[in-house]
Parts: C-alpha cells; structure tokens; sequence
C-alpha cells in the first residue's frame, strides 16, 4: 500500500537538500563577503535579489518536482527519489574522504 499524498508532502517538506544552499554553511562572520559577490541589486538598488532566496527558491521547486514526479508515475518517483539518495550518499563519501586522508 502506497502512502498517502499528504503524509509523502510532509515527508518530502523535511529533506533539507542541502547540497542546494551552500551559504547555510557559510560561517556568520563571512557571510557578508558572499551577499557582496552573489546577491544582485534591483530597481536601481532599492531591493535586492538575495543568494539566500535563491537557494530556498531552488529547495522548493526541487520538492514540488518531487511531488510531480510522484503524481505522473510511481516508477518515476521512485526513480527521481533514488537518485536524489545517490548523489547525498556520493557527497558523504566524497566529504567522508577528504576529512579522513
């Protein structure tokens, strides 16, 4: 019996993907460096387009690609699901790699 669609979303809302916000692991301290060089001034300065959005921008649409994916097949969500955990898994052994040599 497959889950329901409700209980896959909050499932879904918890991954974290954090391989998609780099500058959440950006220490406090320097983070002004980084909003200096990635964030982009619009309206003349008046606002800006701020890296930060644009990660927690991607994160969301990586989670309703998700839900979508689910929707048109389970082979396919399955699939995209599968692949998302083999590329956390080849970024823990790649960190676990270089930490330990």
């Amino acid at each position: 019996k497959f889950p329901s669609v409700k209980k896959i979303n909050l499932e879904i809302r918890k991954l974290k993907l954090a391989s998609y916000a780099p500058l959440s692991y950006v220490l406090p301290n320097r983070l002004e460096a980084y909003e200096k060089k990635y964030d982009t001034a619009i309206r003349g300065g008046e606002t800006f387009f701020k890296q930060v959005d644009r990660e927690k921008s991607l994160i969301d649409l990586i989670r309703i690609n998700v839900l979508k994916r689910m929707e048109s097949a389970v082979s396919s969500f399955a699939l995209t699901i599968e692949r998302q955990l083999n590329d956390v898994e080849k970024m823990l052994e790649s960190h676990y790699r270089k930490a330990y040599r």
